[in-house]
């Protein structure tokens, strides 16, 4: 069997960000006391197994929120891609190989799965039944600077509970610039709102440059500061670029991170 020194090489370049600062530049604070993780997919794994043949399975990692970096998605898929001509025992090597290097990377337990006995992914429908789309709300839009003010609720609103979303989110990445699409779906319990300054909001971000991590804890935070709910989560359902998807979950309680991504991802 072939060493592994070309993944060892490509793991060395992963690149690490650190949570403190991007919670600075978004947030005013390194603190966010609140729960969470990040969810990354793909199904373009491949390696080669013991005896050469290549093998392919659907990879989920998961990140939580509290670890004091996130990893840079572009490192993450050269990462990855350097399995493709590596042979392994079997796919729990290949798992123990990426939970390795992941988790000393950003020092934290990260949790691998590998799935090579179906082809795609299994999600709970459910999730999103249960939401209320709002992107057929009528809303003139005259600017698109991320502006908190933008979710006070009109006087004739009450405090609600739901769970709300918008396949319209689009923010730029902030090292390329190119743009990054995703549904948002927040849901929440008792906070003083209305659908159409949530949506108000969440379309100013449309020429913001972020990371989704980052992206997502502003908009967590928005609103829980302006809405005062009694609990809010907000998930980001991110478009998937570069054969790899990512979804940010934060959530005032803790509980594991919806098992959902958007058909637009």
């Amino acid at each position: 069997m072939k060493s592994h020194a070309s993944i060892g090489t490509t793991a060395a370049e992963l690149v690490a960000i650190k949570r403190a600062e991007q919670r600075q530049n978004t947030l005013g604070t390194v603190d966010f006391g609140s729960f969470g993780a990040d969810t990354w997919r793909t199904s373009e794994l491949t390696w080669l197994d013991i005896r050469g043949k290549p093998k392919r399975g659907d990879l989920t990692l998961t990140v939580p929120c509290s670890s004091t970096s996130m990893v840079e998605s572009k490192s993450l898929k050269l990462f990855l891609m350097s399995f493709a001509m590596e042979q392994f025992n079997s796919k729990h090597e290949v798992e123990d190989a990426i939970r390795h290097a992941l988790s000393e990377l950003l020092d934290t337990e990260c949790a691998v799965q590998l799935n090579t006995a179906s082809t795609g992914f299994t999600f709970d429908l459910s999730f999103i039944e249960q939401s209320h789309r709002i992107d057929y709300i009528p809303l003139g839009v005259s600017s698109f600077e991320v502006n908190r003010d933008l979710l006070a609720p009109r006087r004739s609103a009450g405090r609600i509970s739901g769970r709300y979303h918008t396949d319209l989110f689009r923010c730029l990445c902030p090292i390329s610039a190119q743009p990054d699409y995703a549904t948002i779906v927040v849901s929440l319990e008792d906070a003083w709102f209305s659908a159409e300054s949530l949506l108000a909001y969440l379309l100013s971000y449309r020429t913001h440059q972020g990371f989704h991590e980052s992206t997502v804890e502003q908009i967590y935070q928005d609103i829980n500061e302006v809405c005062s709910p009694k609990s809010l989560s907000v998930l980001g359902s991110f478009a998937r670029r570069g054969g790899i998807d990512i979804c940010p979950f934060r959530s005032s309680v803790e509980e594991d991170s919806p098992n959902w991504r958007s058909c637009f991802s």
